[in-house]
């Protein structure tokens, strides 16, 4: 709630999904919104940890609306971006396999490097 607008409320729809809900919020605005939610979860991470997320963005802009049929349209929108970008992961791991550590794309270290920052409660 505190990485969105005033007139925004974030709403658990179930296990990890969220909705973001925002009053009178243009496409533009919804599409900036999430952009600024993308670069507050990539700084966030590091190497140990990653932070990624899949949105599904609609903007009502008629009346009367259902707040069903807006939540399965950006349900739908959401998977497809998932969708998406698991294919590209699995592309860039295939790409990084057949390319090999003379890309600079697979960078492997001692196992004792790779888990130094990981808090030792993850063991």
């Amino acid at each position: 709630q505190q990485n969105v607008p005033e007139h925004c409320r974030v709403i658990r729809a179930g296990g990890d999904e969220f909705m973001i809900l925002c009053q009178n919020c243009t496409a533009k605005r919804a599409r900036q919104l999430v952009d600024e939610l993308r670069k507050k979860l990539a700084e966030a991470s590091d190497e140990v940890l990653t932070l990624s997320v899949a949105f599904g963005v609609h903007t009502i802009t008629t009346e009367p609306f259902s707040l069903q049929r807006a939540y399965e349209l950006a349900d739908q929108k959401m998977y497809a971006e998932k969708q998406k970008m698991h294919a590209e992961r699995a592309e860039n791991a295939r790409r990084a396999f057949r390319c090999g550590p003379e890309c600079g794309t697979i960078k492997e270290k001692p196992q004792e490097e790779r888990y130094a920052k990981a808090p030792n409660h993850l063991f």
